[in-house]
């Protein structure tokens, strides 16, 4: 397969090799636009194992996916799907379009986006649980932010991913049980959203909400200014941070593991990060635009009635 595809409005040229099944039939969901001689380069090829190779200039991606044990291997389509939306990342951002380390939902007619301020968790289980509420989900784990307009967007073809926990409270609380049918990996089960909700392509975000579980108490509290830039620069970062070092990533393609484990992102390297690419007062921007809130939670069941005193 070989294609100019549009990701996140960026134009790519994009090389499958042709025993890749499913992953060229998740990449023909893309909109295929113009040949572009100035186009990033994707190439995606069947290894003796998973590898990601970025060029030094970042205009080009390398892609290795061992495929021996299953050629409809799930864990892998994700593996891939993490390493293009990270490499058109760090292109959107020159057209204001930045992705999110975040899983989005609509409840009430706001865009809520659970995402990652350095330390928080739950994103997935959040987002799944405000839309069983309000039936409408934009995405999970890879959204994108096009601060023109502070609309959030996702793909409606990007898997949820339900780690092992998160099945479990599904199961025993809300009755929700995955057959056999399901596909389940070395990293849980991975199914498309619309087999449990309806989808919303895109959505104005109003809020950020980071999660913490905390078992004395359920707290939901506006963050200040200044821990709301910093929250928001995870979000922006962590991304693509785990693209230019795979070591804080809790979901490794190249190592073909997964962990619940939160990993802690060196300061360092995101400040430099944040240098290197973050338009200056994009941080500001969305500070000013888009509230954010910690919330503390018993129960994940809990959130929504945290969420309704939020005005």
């Amino acid at each position: 397969m070989k294609a100019f595809l549009e990701i996140a409005t960026i134009p790519v040229k994009v090389e499958i090799d042709d025993d890749l099944i499913l992953i060229k039939e998740i990449f023909n969901n893309f909109k295929i636009c113009r040949k572009d001689n100035n186009s990033l380069n994707i190439k995606i090829v069947k290894n003796i194992k998973n590898s990601i190779t970025l060029s030094l200039d970042y205009d080009n991606l390398l892609i290795g996916v061992d495929e021996k044990d299953n050629p409809r291997d799930y864990f892998n389509l994700m593996g891939v799907l993490q390493a293009i939306f990270r490499f058109v990342g760090l292109h959107s951002i020159k057209k204001g379009i930045f992705l999110i380390h975040g899983s989005a939902s609509v409840y009430r007619g706001k865009g809520f986006c659970f995402s990652d301020d350095g330390s928080s968790i739950g994103k997935t289980l959040s987002a799944i649980e405000l839309s069983l509420i309000s039936n409408k989900i934009i995405g999970d784990e890879f959204c994108f932010l096009d601060v023109k307009t502070m609309e959030i967007f996702s793909y409606p073809f990007v898997p949820l991913h339900i780690r092992p926990e998160v099945e479990d409270h599904l199961d025993k609380i809300h009755k929700i049980h995955f057959k056999d049918n399901f596909i389940k990996t070395r990293a849980g089960i991975f199914l498309m959203p619309n087999m449990l909700f309806n989808i919303e392509k895109s959505h104005k975000l109003d809020y950020f909400i980071f999660v913490y579980f905390n078992k004395e108490k359920n707290v939901c509290e506006r963050i200040n200014p200044v821990k709301s830039q910093i929250a928001i620069k995870n979000s922006l970062m962590s991304h693509l941070l785990k693209l230019i070092n795979p070591s804080f990533d809790r979901m490794s393609f190249v190592e073909r593991k997964d962990s619940s484990r939160v990993i802690a992102y060196n300061k360092k390297e995101m400040n430099r990060l944040e240098k290197d690419i973050l338009p200056q007062g994009v941080i500001d921007l969305i500070t000013q635009n888009i509230d954010c809130y910690k919330v503390n939670l018993k129960n994940p069941c809990n959130l929504i009635n945290l969420l309704k005193r939020i005005k």
